[in-house]
């Protein structure tokens, strides 16, 4: 890998040579953000620096995102906060970044400055797309104040003139059920324009046994089962529920 990176961090004498080099270098921090490996993460952005790409935008994106997915907040902060003209690819990146990490290590903070950068986005012009507002309902359901999580999901519609996806329905399932709303979260995998997937009813399923409600968790768990009969996942969550009564 040393030699590799060596090779790398010379100039592209050519259009070819450069588009290479830039295929490279992203392939790089694409492997870097699936192993979560900060320190070769940093050697890469580092190999970057010393070339002409350290100003490429599409680079300077995918290092956002490595640092994000590597839980170094801080300098995939710096990173954003030196771009010239972030575009809506750049704005994603950090909103989910602190989204995600706000989840991944139980910080409410990270969830609120995920909401200062989608805001922040807003009034700097660009659009919100579907992944922006899938962030936002991400972060919201972190803060965990529910009606900011329903404001969220209504302004998709009614701010933004989206049509929600499964995504989008699941976050507010989430927010729902944690929040202890069971009944109304139930009702909304029931309605709602999508077939609930896995993940959806495996966070109603979870909040289920968290709230000790044996009856409304064997419903979901039959659901489960329909889309996954072997789901060990399914069985653990419900033994222990009626272990619970």
């Amino acid at each position: 890998m040393q030699q590799q990176q060596q090779t790398i961090a010379k100039q592209p004498s050519s259009p070819r040579e450069t588009r290479g080099t830039q295929s490279l270098f992203a392939a790089l921090l694409r492997s870097c953000n699936t192993s979560k490996d900060l320190a070769r993460g940093r050697n890469v952005h580092s190999q970057i620096q010393a070339t002409s790409f350290r100003s490429d935008k599409y680079l300077a994106n995918l290092v956002i995102q490595m640092y994000g997915k590597c839980g170094s907040m801080g300098d995939a902060r710096s990173v954003f906060d030196n771009l010239e003209q972030p575009d809506l690819f750049s704005w994603n990146i950090i909103v989910t970044a602190y989204a995600q990490n706000g989840a991944a290590y139980a910080t409410a903070g990270r969830g609120r400055e995920s909401l200062d950068f989608f805001y922040r986005m807003l009034l700097h012009g660009e659009r919100a797309d579907e992944i922006s507002l899938t962030s936002l309902l991400v972060a919201c359901n972190h803060i965990g104040v529910l009606h900011r999580s329903v404001t969220g999901f209504q302004s998709i519609r009614f701010d933004h003139g989206l049509a929600p996806l499964l995504e989008h329905y699941g976050c507010l399932v989430g927010a729902l059920a944690r929040a202890g709303q069971l009944q109304f979260a139930e009702e909304l995998v029931e309605t709602m324009p999508f077939e609930a997937d896995d993940k959806v009813l495996g966070s109603l399923l979870s909040a289920c046994r968290t709230q000790h409600d044996a009856g409304r968790g064997a419903r979901v768990a039959e659901n489960v089962f329909k889309l996954d009969p072997t789901s060990d996942a399914a069985h653990v969550m419900l033994s222990n529920i009626y272990a619970a009564r």
